[in-house]
């Protein structure tokens, strides 16, 4: 087996193993997500719901500002360092500086949370201080959340990260809205539901890094160097990464809270509908991106670019496969999409839906570009790539947003987004060789374009039940394993996904494997050893 086939397994080993974690936990975090979400505004007016998404977007805008990168930051050092004396520097210096973040910030949205309530909506200032007050602890436990899951994350272990923050949060969420619901304590009962649902993942999570310290707490053996300092470049790729993650939160959130400031609440609530659908596409990719980024950290250490080109690919088609159905029902059939999960009452917000739509799987289709520049620590090329479309978004948002509302809201979301993975996308492929768009995806694509189109547009124009959406969103992704097989389009990479079913089921599956491997297309890799246990 050559060193370049090896990596390249271990990398998928490691992506897959992380993704299969992630994968389980984004499938868990969508469901209970979405269904606490769509019973959230099912149980209070439309108005409330747009009140309770300003909350949500203002608590992240200020936990990605407050947390000035560290946790990206942390990550990558965990796993590019391989000093133990190093690692437990980066750790103890960046828990002070998140601890300390997390206890200012929450204690200044809670005094402050009148005057916030008065910028962002004016005819709604009571009940949106309220929001705030609540919401404020939030911030808190969210800063620290992410910093623990980072820790994990620099180990390439994914599951604390699944296991609380995907799962054990918003399945508690489900349970105490149902909770309240069934005690009719209306819209304060759901701010306390989901304050007291992070509030125990948090502590959750606390415990159980405190249990299961990865092995950079453990006192290394023998005399500690005479200095011991963070890596040179730590600090500035830190603030860097803040940088990029702040124009992120523009790029995500800032249309919703400048349409808040112009628009009434109910405007809020029907756009959040759409976000709620098209920000789907940002959950399936961040899945994947959460593992990506320190694998791509360590490949790059061994400068392993053809290995992270390769791995990028497979990865990306991973993305696309879950993306399809979302992108067929969302721009084909909007109306039903709404009606039949938000109610009647969200129809109103089709066409946002769809240009939102279009411009989140676009945004996906190109791989998880921010998590592999960060993991090249291309932390310039990030900060560059981020600052146009941030900017842009911001321009467009008070240009448009003031006279077109929710549409000019989802006209700027969909700029942001496309200009900033295409700018990185470029980057990547200009600097280090890296794209997405190789056979193993295009092709089959490509197919799945040429034959789902017509129908899923046929389908509208028949304007089918509400209820047809579940099939047809099995069937849009069944077409595109399809188009797969067809193509010859899998790679070994592939069988990983087997090897997961397998983990999770206790027994073995060879004739899904010998099925597999008679349309895998050559690999891309000198030799095709077995895949490693």
């Amino acid at each position: 087996m050559t060193k370049e086939t090896r990596a390249n397994l271990e990398a998928l080993v490691s992506i897959g193993r992380g993704t299969t974690w992630m994968a389980i936990g984004s499938f868990l975090f969508l469901i209970f997500g979405f269904f606490g979400r769509l019973g959230v505004a099912r149980i209070v007016s439309v108005g409330a719901w747009g009140l309770f998404n300003i909350g949500i977007s203002l608590a992240g805008f200020l936990s990605i500002v407050a947390l000035l990168g560290l946790p990206q930051a942390t990550a990558r050092a965990l796993s590019f360092e391989r000093d133990p004396w190093v690692r437990r520097a980066v750790v103890r210096q960046s828990l002070f500086f998140t601890s300390l973040d997390a206890a200012g910030v929450s204690i200044a949205v809670y005094l402050f949370a009148p005057a916030l309530a008065r910028v962002f909506s004016p005819a709604s200032v009571g009940s949106l201080t309220q929001v705030f007050e609540l919401f404020s602890v939030l911030v808190g436990f969210t800063l620290m959340s992410s910093y623990l899951s980072a820790l994990f994350q620099g180990f390439e272990r994914a599951q604390p990260n699944a296991w609380f923050t995907q799962i054990l949060g918003p399945g508690l969420f489900v349970a105490f809205l149902a909770l309240s619901f069934g005690l009719r304590l209306g819209f304060t009962g759901v701010l306390v539901a989901y304050v007291a649902a992070a509030a125990i993942a948090f502590v959750a999570l606390l415990l159980y890094t405190l249990a299961r310290l990865p092995p950079v707490f453990t006192r290394p053996t023998g005399p500690p160097p005479l200095k011991i300092s963070v890596p040179p470049d730590f600090w500035h790729l830190s603030l860097s990464l803040w940088g990029v993650s702040s124009l992120a939160f523009i790029m995500t959130f800032a249309d919703t809270l400048i349409l808040a400031v112009f628009w009434p609440a109910t405007t809020v609530g029907l756009y959040s509908a759409a976000t709620t659908f098209a920000r789907l596409f940002l959950l399936v990719n961040g899945a994947l991106a959460y593992i990506f980024l320190p694998v791509t950290a360590r490949l790059a250490r061994g400068k392993a670019f053809r290995v992270i080109e390769w791995t990028y690919v497979t990865s990306t088609r991973w993305i696309v496969a879950l993306g399809i159905p979302l992108l067929f029902l969302f721009v084909f059939l909007p109306g039903q999409s709404l009606r039949e999960l938000f109610g009647g009452s969200y129809k109103a917000a089709a066409l946002p839906l769809q240009i939102l739509t279009l411009g989140a799987f676009a945004s996906v289709a190109v791989g998880p570009v921010n998590a592999c520049l960060a993991g090249l620590a291309r932390s310039r090329t990030l900060l560059i790539t981020s600052v146009v479309p941030a900017g842009a978004n911001l321009l467009l948002s008070f240009t448009l947003i003031p006279r077109y509302g929710a549409m000019g809201a989802a006209v700027a979301w969909t700029v942001a987004r496309l200009a900033n993975t295409g700018f990185g996308a470029l980057a990547l492929a200009w600097g280090n060789g890296i794209s997405a768009f190789r056979r193993p995806l295009t092709l089959p694509l490509a197919v799945t374009f040429a034959i789902g189109i017509p129908v899923f547009a046929g389908m509208a124009l028949l304007q089918v039940p509400g209820w047809s959406i579940f099939p047809l969103a099995i069937g849009s992704f069944g077409l595109f394993l399809g188009a797969s097989l067809v193509t010859r389009s899998l790679n070994r990479g592939d069988l990983l996904i087997v090897r997961a079913a397998e983990r999770v089921l206790g027994r073995s599956l060879p004739t899904v494997r010998r099925f597999l491997e008679r349309y895998m297309a050559p690999d891309p890799l000198p030799s095709s050893p077995p895949l490693p246990e």
